[in-house]
């Protein structure tokens, strides 16, 4: 958002005032607008755009010099405030590395261990986990994402713990010591940059929205297997669920998570309803909108405030 690649064609104001009926778009029959070599071709150049990252001090400048600009910023946490505070430099990479590896899924402790583990890398106690995940607060390197207490029928299924979100896509980046090229040499890799550049973004969106919508954001998951990786909640009660989705078959896919989505909070009976809008964030191809769903389709390059 910060560095401005966005053209901000399609805004997310925009979309909460008009339900995501406006702006018109054009409509078709819940197949992906981009092919997979499309999408996988964005894909690769959100790479760039993660190991950047949003640092204030890099806009205006170059590619090069804002990768440079973030892997010293980062770098500089890392082996100055960090150990300042009486944490290892080592134990932080690796949690920060595995906190933007596993974005957008499941972040919990033993997730986190098991991507530590396939890494070759000893991961923290519980304990040290959190004690590590307070100071990363402290320095605005993570923050915490809200699981939505959703008014579904079996709510004892809803996961609601908060999750831990690298506040940059370029921290975990840093802090796993890859580089753009590194990121892309890796599908794992590939799509969890895409996704902490885009919840990076949506956030930040969010968070710009006019104040009498009393906008909040959470993310949602349930044992059923059902997620959105943000849920915009409204003061008026109202909701809207956006996810991300990084080929045309993933398209696809969300679209019908976030219809499942729709239907079981809708039937929750707490008379909550439709949400506002549905909108799935892509790498690449144009923006759309899924005739049967009206679900809205935006490559990140066109997502604004």
């Amino acid at each position: 958002a910060e560095r401005g690649f966005s053209d901000g064609a399609i805004s997310l104001a925009e979309l909460v005032a008009n339900s995501g009926t406006r702006p018109a778009l054009p409509g078709q029959g819940g197949q992906a607008d981009a092919d997979e070599d499309e999408q996988s071709c964005a894909l690769g150049d959100m790479a760039l755009l993660a190991s950047e990252g949003g640092w204030a001090v890099s806009s205006g400048r170059s590619h090069a010099d804002a990768q440079l600009i973030a892997a010293n910023h980062v770098n500089s946490l890392l082996t100055g405030e960090v150990r300042a505070r009486g944490r290892k430099e080592s134990v932080a990479r690796v949690i920060l590395s595995a906190l933007e590896h596993e974005c957008g899924s499941d972040t919990s402790y033993a997730a986190l261990c098991a991507h530590a583990d396939a890494a070759g890398l000893a991961f923290p106690s519980r304990n040290t986990l959190g004690a590590y995940a307070r100071t990363f607060e402290q320095l605005y390197l993570v923050e915490q994402l809200p699981g939505w207490k959703a008014p579904i029928r079996s709510a004892s299924r809803v996961k609601t713990k908060s999750r831990l979100v690298v506040a940059d896509p370029s921290i975990g980046i840093v802090a796993a010591g890859l580089s753009t090229e590194g990121v892309r040499s890796s599908d794992a890799w590939l799509q969890a940059a895409f996704r902490a550049l885009a919840l990076h973004d949506v956030l930040a969106y969010a968070e710009a929205l006019p104040e009498e919508l009393g906008a909040s954001a959470s993310y949602y998951a349930d044992a059923d297997g059902l997620s959105a990786d943000v849920v915009l909640l409204f003061r008026n009660g109202r909701w809207a669920p956006i996810t991300c989705a990084t080929s045309a078959e993933g398209v696809h896919v969300a679209i019908k998570q976030l219809g499942r989505l729709a239907k079981k909070v809708t039937a929750g009976g707490s008379g909550i309803g439709e949400p506002k809008f549905r909108l799935v964030v892509t790498p690449g191809g144009h923006p759309w909108r899924d005739a049967r769903t009206g679900t809205v389709v935006v490559p990140l390059t066109n997502l604004g405030a």
